[in-house]
């Protein structure tokens, strides 16, 4: 009789689980070693998206902002990055995806990926005021080489002392790193020689309890900034403190200045002194100067673009402006702030005296000077305001509403033009006779720090 054949038994459910995993495995392996199949020897290369690696402008001691540059590999076959060739000692420090490259590390790109290179500088000091270093990266493939450029100015800086008790000197020979406030005790005189260049860490500042001359020329000022001479901190308020006068500090005087991106340019607290002439303030988080219960000279000086009021003077003192250039607007190097303040104030005692002459007081809000519960005004005249109601009497001889005309105050340029309404129209002093460039002012003189003509 005959038999049906006997049916093939199924393999079981876990056995059949198990056949699937494998063949995944190894269709997972097949697609592995071709997604990481290096490229033979050719003229295929990667792409950069720059290839230059630019640190602009660094002090020594100091490391530098971390610069990027991506490498796409457009094929479809993966390369492989063999080394990475620098200078003997150099000081760049290369990393990928995060990683620092060491002498002889390997990195596979994938076909259609991409790896970020990035880079940051640390130079150390050296025998010259600066210097310009560039160097050549070699990123050496098993098909075509790339370089990359890179380039730096590097300043050379010295560290200053930080706790002054007696007269000291700070010359031009370096510029100086400052990483914390420098205090010029009682008795003590600092001196900062024409030409100096003083960079300042975020917490760094000058309190100034003795005596302060920073004296430069117009051919030689003197800079007080912040920490970044990156161009991209160029403009920036708040990289650090400022100068603080303090009380019953005597004698001061800063003279051919730039003093830029800080809480404040300078306070002067109660019973001190300053002379403040040919300088430019600017770019402040807070105040412009500040000044309570002071005795200040101030002429020829710019002081543009603060959060606060450009000037605010309180309580007792005397205080005399001639041909100063006091200026704030919301809009300024492509940033955009809110003004709550008017840019000058002014809340005295009645003991304060206050002198204003040949001074342009203007910027984009409709009142832009305001004092209230003022001493004796002892001269206000030939200045320029900007009021749409002024309720301070003064002099007729002050122009009110009259657009000085800058030349372009959007980029800090506040020169006026020759048809601008201050042209040969301010007071003649003998006192002095030059302009904030020292440029010789004519016989009539323009009101405010330029002299256009």
């Amino acid at each position: 009789m005959l038999q049906s054949p006997k049916p093939k038994e199924l393999p079981s459910k876990s056995v059949f689980l198990t056949n699937v995993i494998i063949l995944g495995l190894l269709l997972t392996l097949v697609h592995c070693t071709q997604e990481y199949e290096v490229i033979k020897p050719a003229r295929e290369r990667m792409l950069l998206t720059t290839d230059t690696l630019d640190f602009d402008t660094l002090l020594t001691s100091q490391v530098s902002a971390t610069k990027r540059i991506y490498l796409y590999n457009p094929h479809e076959h993966a390369i492989k990055i063999d080394k990475i060739n620098q200078k003997a000692n150099s000081p760049v420090t290369i990393y990928i995806n995060g990683k620092k490259v060491e002498p002889n590390s390997q990195y596979v790109v994938l076909g259609k990926d991409s790896v970020t290179l990035m880079a940051s500088a640390l130079f150390n000091n050296f025998s010259n005021k600066s210097t310009y270093y560039n160097e050549n990266l070699e990123i050496v493939t098993q098909s075509l080489p790339l370089h990359i450029h890179v380039k730096a100015t590097v300043i050379n800086t010295a560290t200053p002392i930080y706790n002054i008790t007696q007269n000291t000197t700070l010359d031009s020979a370096l510029a100086y790193d400052i990483r914390q406030i420098i205090t010029v005790n009682p008795g003590a005189v600092l001196t900062i020689q024409k030409g100096a260049h003083l960079y300042f860490k975020k917490n760094a500042g000058i309190l100034v309890l003795g005596t302060i001359h920073a004296v430069g020329d117009s051919g030689k000022r003197i800079t007080f900034e912040g920490p970044n001479p990156d161009k991209y901190y160029e403009h920036l308020p708040a990289q650090w403190q400022g100068i603080m006068i303090g009380n019953n500090s005597t004698g001061n005087k800063i003279q051919f200045c730039d003093i830029k991106n800080g809480e404040y340019g300078a306070i002067c607290a109660s019973t001190s002194e300053l002379l403040l002439s040919h300088c430019r303030i600017h770019n402040m988080k807070s105040y412009g100067l500040f000044a309570e219960n002071c005795n200040i000279t101030i002429y020829n000086c710019l002081i543009y673009n603060t959060q606060n009021a450009v000037v605010s003077i309180t309580g007792a003192g005397k205080y005399i402006f001639t041909n100063n250039t006091l200026a704030n607007y919301t809009s300024f190097y492509g940033y955009t702030i809110t003004r709550t303040y008017p840019l000058f104030q002014a809340t005295n005692s009645a003991d304060s005296k206050i002198f204003m002459t040949n001074n342009i007081i203007w910027g984009d809000r409709d009142n832009e000077l305001i004092m209230t519960h003022y001493g004796k005004i002892e001269d206000i005249s030939r200045n320029i305001i900007k009021s749409k109601n002024l309720t301070l009497t003064i002099d007729t001889s002050n122009y009110i509403d009259k657009d000085p005309i800058f030349i372009n105050p959007g980029q800090g340029n506040f020169m006026t033009d020759t048809t601008g309404y201050g042209v040969d129209k301010g007071k003649t002093y003998i006192d002095y006779k030059d302009d904030l460039t020292g440029k010789t002012r004519t016989s009539a003189w323009d009101i405010g720090a330029y002299e256009a003509k």
